[in-house]
């Protein structure tokens, strides 16, 4: 994972969490922290995924614009 990314994914944590999305905001950084130990794999694209789908359910834009972003970033799976 690239700094980009790295710094993405910690602004979207506060920002979830200064939205009140404290669940997301601890799963997200659980899965960042996972990426960073061991690579981007298809479980975490699904756990984004699951993140994403129900930021869109909130109708929070704003953010599932953000992780929309983080996922485009992080690119092609490096294992399954």
């Amino acid at each position: 994972m690239n700094y980009e990314t790295r710094e993405a994914f910690l602004e979207l944590h506060l920002n979830l969490i200064l939205a009140g999305h404290y669940d997301y905001g601890r799963f997200l950084n659980e899965i960042r922290l996972e990426i960073e130990t061991h690579g981007y794999s298809r479980t975490h694209q699904h756990e984004l995924g699951i993140i994403l789908k129900n930021l869109k359910k909130v109708d929070d834009s704003t953010l599932s614009e953000k992780l929309q972003g983080i996922i485009d970033s992080l690119g092609e799976l490096q294992h399954s």
